[in-house]
């Protein structure tokens, strides 16, 4: 009987120990699934294809997701728009579809497009409207903010 109680105690002690490896695997399960949560955070993914033309934050400085901290600022160039600013009386003779001859000095470029757009409302300060025409930048060389002669 003697000898059975130190084999119980034995196997108990095995058997403690075995709960206790269960339990340390489950922590380490939890802490991996953990880590890899937050190395899966550390990977910033664009919505859609575009340039980053602002950055806000450097490599180490803090970005919370709770408010979410803005780092960049993209934009997708691939289509651009040419606002042009007419002149009041100048409002009744456009038409959408108009053809538009840019001429971006900048680039020695010449780009011929047709009026996407007209802004029907007049700004009272400079007694200017404004129409929109779309310019296809399929190789990404015209940027943002770029200027342009126009007839």
């Amino acid at each position: 009987m003697q000898s059975d109680a130190t084999a119980k105690a034995q196997f108990d002690q095995v058997l403690d120990r075995y709960h206790g490896a269960e339990a340390a695997m489950k922590q380490a399960l939890v802490a991996r699934e953990m880590a890899r949560k937050a190395l899966a955070d550390t990977v910033i993914r664009a919505p859609y294809a575009g340039v980053i033309v602002k950055k806000l934050a450097s490599v180490g400085d803090f970005a919370a997701t709770m408010p979410p901290t803005v780092l960049v600022v993209m934009v997708d160039i691939s289509s651009l728009e040419l606002k042009i600013s007419l002149a009041e009386p100048e409002l009744d003779r456009v038409a959408e579809g108009a053809r538009v001859v840019a001429t971006l000095r900048s680039l020695d470029r010449t780009l011929t497009t047709k009026l996407a757009r007209i802004v029907r409302s007049v700004d009272p300060l400079t007694q200017s409207f404004d129409v929109i025409a779309e310019i296809p930048n399929p190789d990404l060389t015209l940027k943002p903010g770029l200027f342009a002669d126009v007839k």
